[in-house]
């Protein structure tokens, strides 16, 4: 009898202790941007548009010679005050601009307006907004 009171005690117990954990505070969108640095990791276009003067096409513009490995290196912050920087570290000068949120965090204003698909600790992807044609596509990774 008293192996099952101690059982019951201890499994009281237990719950009230699952019942006490902390949840993860959330994450603003503002947070999860300036939080830390990025790099480009992608980088689309559709439909095909001509890339030289031979007459090819690509959708893949990152693949393609179109991104030096110096540009695919940049590392772009972003800064709480709506500012940026992107570092090249090649002999590109590096680049300043400034951003922001739109339309209750759905659309984000930078070298032009996007559709933002995806913001989370890792990932930021956006697109062109509205009736931009062509459609590009930018994907960026977090440098963790």
């Amino acid at each position: 009898m008293k192996t099952k009171s101690s059982l019951l005690i201890l499994t009281a117990v237990l719950v009230l202790f699952s019942f006490c954990r902390k949840e993860k505070p959330e994450i603003s969108k503002q947070e999860l941007l300036t939080g830390r640095t990025w790099k480009v990791t992608a980088y689309t276009v559709y439909p095909a548009i001509e890339i030289d003067e031979s007459g090819t096409y690509a959708t893949d513009l990152y693949e393609y010679a179109y991104f030096s490995d110096c540009l695919k290196n940049g590392i772009i912050s972003f800064y709480a005050d709506n500012s940026g920087k992107i570092d090249y570290p090649c002999e590109f000068s590096d680049q300043y601009f400034l951003w922001q949120f739109l339309e209750n965090y759905t659309k984000f204003s930078y070298y032009g307006i996007y559709d933002i698909l995806e913001l989370s600790e890792t990932t930021f992807i956006i697109r062109t907004s509205g009736d931009a044609y062509p459609i590009y596509t930018m994907t960026y990774k977090a440098n963790l």
